[in-house]
């Protein structure tokens, strides 16, 4: 009778495997700056989704997808504009569902003010 945790190990096995065929299928070496200054190359692709509402161009988010694990303020070029990472996770608490096999990365377009740490809130109360 096998045990609960030869099943585990199983799963385990299935989930890499799976991890191990989207990224040979979608993805690709992206380098990303780490807030440290140093950079790290990561097997993942982007995907894009564009909403479209009537009478407007839409509006277009932009997530990276890897099994890579990335700290906060991490950064990456695509299409010769600076992307700032956030995990998806943690701004999506209520999210039920959560990916097992990738982590998604929402990017945010960096401008200038970020670039430069400006910002137009003050400290003052």
């Amino acid at each position: 009778m096998a045990s609960q945790f030869e099943g585990a190990s199983q799963f385990e096995g299935a989930r890499d495997l799976v991890r191990a065929s989207l990224q040979r299928c979608f993805g690709r070496s992206i380098v990303v700056m780490l807030p440290d200054g140093n950079q790290q190359s990561v097997q993942g692709y982007i995907k894009v989704i564009e909403s479209k509402v009537a009478g407007s161009a839409g509006h277009k988010v932009k997530r990276l997808l890897t099994d890579a694990e990335l700290p906060p303020l991490a950064s990456l070029m695509d299409g010769g504009k600076r992307y700032v990472l956030t995990h998806s996770n943690a701004l999506e608490t209520a999210r039920d569902g959560a990916s097992q096999i990738t982590r998604e990365y929402l990017m945010s377009l960096e401008s200038a003010g970020v670039k430069h740490g400006w910002s137009e809130f003050t400290d003052d109360a």
